[in-house]
């Protein structure tokens, strides 16, 4: 039997459920736990030599705990509605099959099933035959879900075996998410302010970011930067990107930027990108927060509760490697989203 969405329930269950985030005062009482109860009593982590495997535990442990929670959810949107929590599934299906690239990649021994994360509805991933995969090419086509197969044959072009792996998974996050974008955008057939606020901020704050590493790490030029970016997507448009990406310096590239952005970052020319990334991520997460609190529609505020969600997965990662690696304690808290 179908049913309407019940907007008014919803939008108190998730207010109730955003007053549960991980977030202020419980952040700063994580500092003092020890490293193997970041979790908060979600699940139990057992202490490995590699910090790899550590972080990959972690994850599984904080995304299975946001799938019950958005299982929850779920249950209460019509079926036309559904997809807004199923494009988090999506999400996390991902995730579970970048975990299998990377120990495969690396040619890295361990139990990969530990690390994978159950999604409803979705077919067990079949981990054994990925992994015996030779080539990147083979390792996309023994993927049993046509979407991902493409996807990882399209970023195929920027792996290379024994080499950095960041242009190829920058690549499969931007065809991913505009796939995701594609998907949200065809549900939303009205022109809601808050829908397009948040994603426009979304791709805007990782366009700038990904364009920062891209130019200064990486050193790319614009013909092959441009794949590895959100085009059509956002208020910077295709020509504004490739006009700022093209000057010679970051001073340059800041000045150019709209002022919303260049206020932001002005005096900040020759900081570390990571805080480059911290104060635009503080930015995003500001005006995310304030949607989920200001829309009426229960489709806006899920959508901010799964970025707000990734916001304190971040957080607490970053707690646990910061405390792992005895990185002072102000380093840490403004590495936060928000500061702190």
């Amino acid at each position: 039997m179908s049913f309407e969405t019940d907007h008014d329930f919803l939008n108190a269950k998730l207010h109730g459920m955003r007053s549960t985030l991980i977030e202020g005062d419980k952040l700063l009482k994580s500092l003092e736990k020890a490293e193997d109860e970041i979790v908060f009593g979600y699940g139990t982590i057992l202490p490995s030599s590699d910090a790899s495997i550590n972080r990959l535990m972690l994850e599984k442990v904080l995304l299975e705990r946001d799938i019950l929670i958005f299982k929850k959810i779920h249950k209460f949107l019509s079926k036309e509605d559904k997809i807004v929590v199923e494009l988090f599934y999506e999400d996390v299906f991902l995730d579970n099959l970048k975990v299998i690239f990377k120990l495969w990649h690396r040619k890295q021994k361990a139990n990969v099933s530990e690390f994978l994360v159950h999604i409803p509805g979705k077919k067990p991933i079949l981990i054994e035959k990925l992994l015996s995969a030779e080539v990147i090419s083979e390792f996309a086509r023994f993927i049993d879900d046509k979407t991902y197969t493409d996807l990882f044959l399209l970023a195929s072009k920027y792996y290379k075996a024994g080499e950095d792996t960041f242009k190829f998974e920058t690549y499969l996050d931007t065809l991913h998410f505009n796939y995701f974008y594609k998907q949200i955008k065809a549900r939303f057939t009205f022109e809601e302010e808050g829908f397009n606020a948040i994603l426009n901020t979304v791709f805007d704050v990782a366009n700038l970011l990904s364009a920062l590493r891209l130019r200064e790490i990486y050193q790319c030029g614009w013909d092959e930067a441009k794949d590895l970016l959100y085009q059509h997507s956002g208020s910077l448009s295709d020509d504004f990107l490739k006009e700022i990406y093209d000057l010679p310096t970051r001073a340059e590239f800041i000045k150019a930027l709209p002022s919303n952005y260049r206020n932001l970052l002005i005096g900040k020319e020759i900081e570390p990108l990571s805080d480059i990334e911290t104060i635009l991520n503080n930015y995003s997460y500001t005006i995310i927060n304030k949607r989920f609190y200001t829309s009426l529609n229960c489709l806006i505020k899920i959508l901010c509760f799964v970025f707000l969600k990734k916001f304190e997965t971040r957080n607490l990662i970053t707690i646990s490697e910061g405390k792992r690696l005895n990185t002072d304690r102000q380093d840490i808290l403004k590495s936060l989203i928000p500061s702190m």
